[in-house]
């Protein structure tokens, strides 16, 4: 697949990057093994298509969002569901705990969105599967609110911004490892979309859109 080097016209970069989009999307609901590898560069293509749309003067394209019913509606394994179910409830209380700092970017409606997709994940599970908390430890939270280590990739990033890709990553990880296998094109597309809301949202608050990094 055909990756961007900057050169060339902007008209032709942009129907390159509006082409990438697509077809990376389409590897991520057809090839679970390269789940990660497709929403990543989906996202990163995405992102360079709204960019020159700008300076185009063209509509911008559509950023993934998600569907909370067919979220409600995965049909896959109770472990995966509470893995996934637990990233998003995790992320939901780390935001919530910056957003009561007033950290920029945290927002206790967006905590609110995190743990609401948590449960809608966690519904489909049995009770002991489900492991998610009323409270997370805090300790590193407390003492970097607003600039942490990313302990995957060694990166310094604004702490909000962690907190969704950390989500994008465990979501993106149970896709590619779990040994059920996630293999329906409408499962993956579900869940592509997710984890790209997540790797959007991050990369918005700061976090570095090297490839090394997102989804590592």
């Amino acid at each position: 697949m055909t990756r961007m080097t900057g050169r060339g016209p902007l008209s032709l970069r942009f129907l390159a990057a509006r082409e990438g989009a697509s077809l990376w999307s389409s590897v991520a609901a057809g090839c679970p093994t390269r789940f990660a590898e497709g929403v990543m560069h989906m996202v990163q293509a995405l992102r360079l298509e709204s960019s020159l749309a700008t300076i185009l003067g063209q509509d911008a394209p559509a950023m993934p969002t998600v569907d909370t019913t067919a979220v409600s509606l995965l049909d896959i394994s109770h472990k995966a569901l509470a893995s996934m179910s637990l990233a998003e409830d995790r992320a939901g209380f780390v935001i919530g705990v910056l957003a009561a700092r007033s950290v920029a970017g945290a927002t206790l409606a967006l905590s609110d969105f995190h743990r609401s997709l948590g449960q809608r994940l966690a519904s489909a599970t049995t009770k002991a599967d489900d492991r998610r908390r009323q409270f997370y430890d805090v300790t590193t939270l407390l003492s970097h609110p607003t600039q942490v280590v990313d302990s995957s990739t060694g990166l310094e990033v604004p702490t909000v911004s962690l907190a969704e890709v950390d989500c994008a990553r465990g979501i993106a990880d149970e896709v590619t490892t779990t040994t059920d296998g996630v293999t329906d094109a409408s499962v993956l597309s579900t869940l592509s979309s997710l984890v790209a809301t997540h790797l959007v949202r991050g990369l918005d608050l700061g976090y570095p859109p090297l490839d090394s990094a997102l989804l590592s």
